[in-house]
């Protein structure tokens, strides 16, 4: 098989803009808007920019972007509760806590206040399931709210 180039631009704006139309129907079926809720604890500066990237791609598509910067001195249990508190809104789709986060925060075993549900940044096997079924491709509905 020859090797094929793509327009990697192309083919991302073609993805955006399927995305953009999902948003608008689910919007016009539910009468609500996808929010996607990021917290970034510290001032790593690649951080900010993939973050400020999620945030620009949501307002391409039409998703509520819900942003939430957090000092380095922040206490983990503030962390813990802003992400329960996200957890718990129904207008929060995904929370997405972006890595590195400062030492005094390093996940530790059992430290994972997010319901599966609304994980975004990284894989739960009940979102892969649902996703993927059987391992297929597949893409992955937004969560209808009730």
């Amino acid at each position: 098989m020859a090797a094929q180039i793509i327009d990697g631009k192309a083919v991302a704006a073609e993805v955006r803009a399927g995305v953009a139309r999902e948003v608008e129907a689910f919007r016009s079926e539910t009468g609500q808007t996808p929010g996607l809720a990021t917290v970034l604890v510290g001032d790593d500066p690649a951080s900010h920019v993939y973050v400020g990237n999620k945030i620009r791609a949501c307002e391409e598509v039409g998703i509520r972007s819900i942003h939430h910067h957090l000092g380095e001195g922040t206490p983990q249990d503030e962390l813990i509760d802003l992400v329960r508190e996200l957890g718990e809104d129904d207008s929060v789709d995904g929370i997405l806590v972006q890595m590195p986060v400062p030492e005094h925060h390093r996940p530790r075993r059992g430290w994972s206040p997010r319901s599966p549900r609304r994980r975004t940044s990284t894989a739960s096997p009940q979102r892969t399931r649902a996703c993927w079924p059987r391992g297929g491709q597949g893409s992955c509905p937004v969560r209808r709210r009730a």
